[in-house]
């Protein structure tokens, strides 16, 4: 009887593990702020995603550009809501091959992969005109 009060107990235990690392699995996934399989990379070499998330600090974010004054844009993102992005002198600016920041024009759609600023915005990196770079949630939805 105390034997089968023991292996009662130890199947427990191990059916309560497997269920709480799978349910702690699910919530990863459910909170990936990011889902790329494939591989982005800065000159810098300060980005790279290969099926995992960016750093704190990394931000993805796209949508369509409602204003850019050669400094700052601000995208408007899937969910209704913007964000501002900080332009950098070296920022990338691509559309299909290199383009300039003068490429970035109001009603065009953009993925911005950049550094989350402590007021919100994001400082920009790389900047990729058009295309569809999503694989999985980005910021703003």
């Amino acid at each position: 009887m105390k034997n089968q009060v023991i292996i009662a107990v130890i199947i427990t235990a191990i059916a309560v593990g497997i269920a709480g690392f799978y349910g702690g699995f699910l919530y990863q996934k459910s909170k990936s702020n990011l889902g790329f399989s494939g591989r982005f990379s800065s000159p810098a070499g300060r980005f790279r995603f290969a099926g995992g998330t960016a750093g704190p600090n990394n931000s993805i974010v796209r949508g369509t550009i409602l204003s850019n004054d050669g400094k700052t844009m601000t995208v408007k993102l899937p969910n209704g809501s913007s964000k501002i992005i900080v332009l950098a002198p070296q920022t990338n600016v691509t559309e299909a091959t290199q383009a300039a920041q003068t490429s970035l024009q109001t009603g065009k759609i953009v993925t911005i992969f950049g550094t989350s600023n402590p007021d919100g915005s994001v400082t920009a990196d790389n900047v990729a005109i058009g295309g569809n770079f999503r694989r999985g949630p980005m910021m703003g939805q």
